[in-house]
């Protein structure tokens, strides 16, 4: 059994290379196998091989080179036994150390094919020459792509940069027009390989890349990943090198989705038939997990920690939700209200959900969020209008507090359970506020702007479009659900729509902006 690594910086082509491979006439005859490595949770190109009816072997989570190295020998001793193949291609993780697999006890390389994106060069010299360098002194060939994007003399260095790596390396440049013998021969250069000693070629630490994989629960658009994928990364810091995923899109199907070099593809996958929907990203170095995070935020709705302590309900505002003037409020009626206020302290369990979403102004009444139309108002769609992106937010006080409003009403005690009833909304509010203070300060980390916060059921927006609102967030998000008349049970819960980005603005309520004649503000 022989075994070869096809190695190459995260989107340079393995796959493709690998495929390419696999359809000509250089394995006829011969059984083949491809043991993919994934650094991620889940094998993209693990599932896009075997839709072309290959057989492939699965090593995910981490890099054969290090952490999983013992675990690449037990997986070809497994394949040996099961397949017998006459030849294993290891798609090796893009992160991976060439150096290292070599060394690897018990595992003997038959060749390494290193696969070089042209475009990413200059980067990779930037991001660690040495170690690069050293990649492709470890390189039995390298194969080049996307070579029609740099002119000759671009070409010409690239190549003579290479070749003093290693001065025996074989070069191709286009191996999409090598014909059978050609690759007859390149097949006899990699079996003759042999390793020149160069003493400038010292040991170098492995890069310092994260790679995280994010199943998303959410719907999302197809805009979002085809328009404003390349958006986002560059306002939050242009910190993705690589991103790759399977996910299922309505009214399309099942796509494959790249990012590489600030491009995006989409594939249809008419004959994938999967289950879970998932993005692997692989980070730049030295980027901390307070900066990684905002990609989660747009996948998935995100519940943030809130407690009953996070909650700033003063009396001014209480007094406010009831109507009652402080200056001539009975001191009977304040004991009460301390009571009540207190006891629903204990009892509220808050729940705060947000979720960053793609979108744009239609037109002077609409907006386009997450690929659905709302038509929240005139004003309100004014002041969103230069919003880079949208928050939608659900705030609630829990089950547990409508359920003892409900027993104060159940009681008899009418004030009770009015003072009750208030104190719900109150605390529905400052759970509002919390969260609103809780993104400006995420956001606020690129310097990024939120607006003020607007409900469907105010201002003119017609309570329907609730529905499109829950359509965007998990099922059962912070426990809150919508009933067919667009009542969120728990009652006392509250969902709202802010705009966010470099140019919005957070403007005053003001009473001119909403019809609502019976508002507690309009009142004071």
């Amino acid at each position: 059994m022989d075994v070869y690594l096809v190695w190459g910086f995260l989107g340079s082509g393995k796959t493709t290379l690998i495929n390419h491979l696999l359809s000509i006439s250089l394995f006829k005859g011969q059984k083949v196998v491809v043991l993919e490595n994934e650094s991620g949770k889940e094998s993209v190109d693990g599932e896009m091989l075997r839709l072309s009816q290959y057989t492939v072997v699965d090593v995910k989570g981490g890099c054969v080179c290090c952490t999983l190295r013992m675990k690449l020998v037990d997986t070809l001793t497994s394949i040996q036994k099961e397949y017998n193949p006459d030849i294993v291609l290891i798609e090796a993780s893009g992160l991976a150390s060439l150096e290292d697999l070599r060394g690897i006890a018990g595992l003997s390389i038959s060749g390494i094919l290193s696969v070089m994106d042209v475009t990413q060069y200059d980067f990779l010299m930037k991001l660690n020459p040495t170690f690069y360098r050293r990649q492709f002194y470890f390189s039995s060939v390298v194969f080049l792509t996307k070579t029609e994007q740099i002119d000759d003399a671009k070409m010409e260095s690239i190549t003579e940069e290479l070749l003093t790596c290693q001065p025996l390396l074989h070069i191709v440049p286009d191996y999409r027009k090598m014909n059978e013998f050609a690759w007859k021969d390149i097949w006899r250069v990699i079996g003759q390989h042999r390793q020149l000693f160069l003493p400038v070629m010292y040991k170098t630490s492995q890069l310092d890349i994260v790679t995280e994989t994010i199943y998303m629960e959410s719907p999302v658009d197809e805009d979002f990943f085809r328009i404003d994928f390349p958006i986002l990364n560059d306002m939050f810091g242009k910190q993705i090198l690589r991103a790759k995923g399977i996910f299922e899109i309505h009214h399309i199907g099942w796509v494959k989705f790249d990012f590489v070099n600030d491009m995006v593809t989409l594939e249809c996958l008419e004959q994938y038939h999967g289950t879970r929907n998932y993005l692997s990203v692989w980070w730049n170095y030295g980027t901390d997990e307070s900066s990684r995070k905002w990609l989660r935020y747009f996948l998935n709705g995100i519940e943030l920690l809130c407690k009953s302590v996070n909650l700033n309900l003063t009396d001014e505002t209480l007094y406010g939700y009831l109507s009652f003037d402080a200056f001539r409020i009975d001191a009977e009626i304040v004991d009460m209200i301390n009571k009540l206020k207190k006891e629903a302290l204990d009892i509220c369990s808050p729940k705060l959900g947000i979720r960053l979403i793609s979108g744009k102004k239609i037109d002077k009444e609409h907006l386009r969020i997450g690929g659905l139309e709302f038509k929240p108002s005139f004003i309100i769609t004014k002041l969103l209008e230069k919003a880079d992106f949208y928050v939608l937010m659900l705030a609630t006080v829990g089950s547990e507090l409508d359920s003892w409003i409900q027993k104060k009403r159940m009681d008899g005690d009418l004030m009770e359970a009015f003072i009750a009833d208030g104190i719900g909304s109150a605390l529905a509010e400052e759970i509002v506020s919390y969260g609103q203070s809780e993104v400006e300060r995420l956001l606020g980390y690129w310097d990024l702007k939120v607006s003020n916060s607007y409900s469907p059921g105010y201002c003119d927006w017609n309570v329907q479009e609730q529905r499109q609102f829950f359509s965007l967030l998990p099922e059962n998000f912070c426990k809150v659900v919508l009933t067919e008349s667009c009542l969120m049970l728990p009652i006392k819960s509250v969902s709202t729509l802010m705009g966010a980005g470099m140019s919005i603005e957070k403007k005053e309520y003001g009473c001119t902006i909403c019809k609502n004649k019976n508002c507690y503000k309009r009142r004071k």
